[in-house]
């Protein structure tokens, strides 16, 4: 049991920062797609 919560725990992390890097990497061109008046672009360095 506590191995699986373990393997578990180790996948999510992997996963999360993997989604977060996908973000990092998009984000600023998807953020100028938006029009500013509904949201203000926002910057990689921001994020």
């Amino acid at each position: 049991m506590d191995t699986n919560l373990n393997f578990l725990i180790s996948i999510f992390s992997y996963a999360f920062t993997l989604h977060n890097l996908e973000e990092v990497m998009g984000m600023e061109k998807w953020s100028k797609s938006i029009p500013e008046s509904i949201h203000t672009p926002i910057t990689t360095a921001q994020f």
